[in-house]
């Protein structure tokens, strides 16, 4: 069965209009976890804004290049690097640091507001692709997932299917060489950022390109 190219386009629109809407609860939790920041007077009290925030930011740093929203990817880092920092550090935040952290946070949110309105439905390198059939013909397009959070991939995973594309997913960077040379992908969706090594979805695709 054929599906063709704008039944893929929708599928993966639908995605990308799925994922701003975890954009947007995603930067209320960090607003919230700001406020809670400020409110800290001990590490302790610190400890728990901080390593929620940390975990946002991983996300939004590394599904935001999955799917094509750089600027805001790159906010978020600036912020998970200062969050790293402060949870390194130990001690609670001076106010001029939370200061900071709030600048971070709108100038972030601020990011997000400009995909939102330049309607960045999807990447816009999946565009103009041929027709694709459906996954149980060798003609296939396919796409090899390599992303550490479960719930991402297997939505990716699932709407992509859905749209006729085979599709070959996993959680670890280190078998990016491996899988491209077994299964052959037309193309790679690859998470850049992974909990406790930032670096290893470059490592992986350094070492893949060498």
């Amino acid at each position: 069965m054929q599906t063709t190219t704008d039944q893929l386009a929708r599928r993966l629109a639908a995605l990308c209009k799925d994922y701003l809407v975890k954009q947007a609860d995603w930067l209320e939790q960090l607003r919230k976890e700001a406020r809670a920041l400020r409110k800290a007077k001990s590490p302790a009290a610190a400890r728990e804004p901080l390593t929620v925030m940390g975990e946002i930011t991983h996300r939004l740093s590394g599904s935001s290049g999955t799917f094509g929203f750089e600027g805001v990817g790159q906010q978020a880092r600036q912020l998970g690097a200062l969050v790293d920092f402060l949870a390194e550090d130990g001690s609670a935040p001076s106010p001029e640091q939370c200061a900071e952290i709030d600048w971070l946070v709108d100038a972030l949110a601020s990011q997000i507001d400009r995909v939102r309105a330049d309607d960045m439905a999807m990447p816009a390198s999946w565009s103009g692709r041929s027709g694709v059939r459906g996954s149980g013909t060798d003609s296939a397009k396919r796409v090899l997932i390599v992303e550490d959070d479960e719930n991402e991939r297997r939505h990716l995973e699932a709407h992509l299917v859905a749209a006729g594309v085979a599709v070959r997913a996993m959680s670890d960077p280190n078998e990016l060489t491996a899988a491209v040379e077994d299964f052959a992908p037309d193309v790679v969706i690859l998470d850049l950022m992974y909990p406790g090594d930032r670096s290893a979805g470059m490592t992986a695709l350094a070492r893949f390109a060498a």
